[in-house]
């Protein structure tokens, strides 16, 4: 990787949680998986895909406090699990992810991540 390749710093996303959270060893397979979920659930309550959606708490908590559990055809004990379970989840995102962007042959560059 060449050193003067800019790196471009933007806000984590749901896709950043899921990677953080996927290598987090410090949480059993039972918790990894469950948070994981609930941030699946909350991208697909949104319809977005994970990686379109910033990991912010607040903005994620306004987004859930619209849906109602019937429409989002669940119980409303399961939409309080996903949100208690997506604001634990949020504790591990990374503060910011950094992309290192190198020109690629044509107009598709290799995209790579770099720690916070």
């Amino acid at each position: 990787m060449n050193i003067n390749t800019p790196i471009i710093e933007r806000e984590s996303t749901l896709a950043d949680l899921i990677e953080a959270l996927a290598g987090n060893e410090r949480l059993s397979k039972t918790r990894r998986r469950d948070l994981i979920c609930a941030v699946n659930t909350a991208a697909r309550l949104a319809n977005r895909r994970p990686e379109e959606i910033a990991a912010n708490a607040r903005e994620l908590r306004e987004r859930l406090a619209r849906i109602h559990p019937t429409l989002a055809n669940m119980t409303a004990k399961r939409l309080a699990n996903v949100k208690s379970d997506l604001a634990a989840a949020l504790k591990h995102v990374p503060a910011q992810a950094k992309v290192r962007h190198e020109r690629g042959g044509g107009c598709v560059g290799r995209v790579a991540f770099e720690p916070a």
